[in-house]
């Protein structure tokens, strides 16, 4: 066997498996990216004073219990001048909006095109409250920041913050707005939990799956190292290992990739934040594909990198391929019209060494 293509039935598998593992974990991740989680924040700015907001008990156990986080932003929002979106002739307007545009603006930032469905409640002449209808028919929230976030591990989380410009968040007014807060993002979360544990399932099934099918080439890989270690090839046993280690990783990332960019990436990119089954279906049939051609090529390309640290190639060259060095003849007894190592493969010059 020669060393460039030191393969086994593992090597053979494995590619396979890899990409039928992380199929069903990108089938998983449509379903979390169709079907998204609910959470929302809490984020007060400094008031007109110029410090940290003070937000009373009452209200605080209000956003604890609504499961909001509490984002303390540590400075003032940049006040909107005429003619930027946002503004507004009366000065609360005006404070509200521009802390409000200014949340958003982070999140844009920080998150890039994970980033879809944005929608903003400003208030003055033109702007909209963004009321956002409660699932279980119980009335609407007017939300400041309404939108999805996109990871390919949860897929789609639907977002619903409260943005504050105020020196003082006190009273019941507030309480009451927070509580409302919790039961929009409550309700999206009962509407979406069973489809989101298909997704899981989906996902934690595809990962034991490329699991068996890593630890089944790991096994065959070490019996075949094995074997040429018992032959004194210890070149072809690391080039083993360097292969087995180069489509494991190459299988993993390029499955990974596809799934992320044919089941997230592009609807969030496109605005669609609830891919369709033929999106789904289509995007399956991809991550196969993606995770078979990077175990194929990480195999490849770890091969080639072997091979120039040991000094040799597997497409040229005066050595014999996989022969152990005990049995390794003088370059000088090939004449330059003669067969070459890799003709070697074809013509059976290992086996007049004692090489299977």
């Amino acid at each position: 066997m020669s060393e460039n293509r030191n393969r086994n039935s593992g090597s053979l598998l494995y590619p396979f498996l890899s990409a039928g593992g992380v199929a069903p974990y990108g089938a998983g991740l449509g379903v979390l990216t169709a079907y998204p989680a609910a959470d929302g924040r809490y984020v007060p700015y400094f008031g007109s004073h110029g410090k940290p907001v003070s937000i009373s008990s009452p209200a605080e156990e209000a956003i604890k219990n609504a499961r909001m986080q509490l984002d303390k932003v540590p400075r003032q929002a940049p006040q909107l001048v005429p003619g930027q979106f946002g503004y507004a002739p009366n000065s609360l307007h005006l404070k509200g909006n521009s802390a409000t545009v200014d949340a958003a603006n982070e999140i844009k930032a920080r998150n890039g095109w994970r980033v879809s469905n944005l929608q903003m409640g400003l208030s003055g002449p033109g702007y909209g409250v963004n009321l956002q209808p409660i699932p279980n028919g119980q009335g609407g929230v007017q939300v400041d920041l309404d939108y999805r976030l996109w990871s390919p591990w949860s897929g789609n989380t639907h977002f619903s913050d409260e943005i504050k410009a105020r020196n003082k968040i006190s009273g019941r007014s507030q309480a009451r707005q927070a509580a409302r807060y919790g039961e929009l993002i409550a309700a999206r979360k009962a509407l979406t939990e069973n489809a989101r544990l298909v997704g899981k399932a989906l996902q934690a099934g595809g990962l034991a799956f490329q699991l068996g099918g890593a630890l089944l080439d790991y096994h065959l890989t070490q019996r075949e190292v094995q074997r040429q270690l018992a032959q004194g090839d210890t070149y072809g046993a690391g080039l083993a290992n360097a292969r087995l280690y180069g489509r494991q990783t190459g299988g993993v990332l390029g499955a990974a990739a596809t799934g992320a960019m044919l089941l997230g990436g592009a609807g969030a990119v496109g605005g669609s934040t609830v891919p369709g089954p033929g999106t789904i279906a289509l995007g399956t049939l991809g991550i196969l594909g993606g995770g078979l051609f990077g175990s194929i090529f990480g195999e490849e390309a770890v091969q080639r990198l072997y091979e120039r640290w040991m000094g040799r190639s597997a497409s040229g060259g005066s050595r014999t391929l996989g022969t152990p060095a005990s049995q390794r003849t003088n370059d000088n007894l090939y004449p330059a019209s003669g067969p070459t190592p890799l003709a070697s493969e074809h013509g059976g010059l290992l086996g007049r060494f004692g090489v299977p």
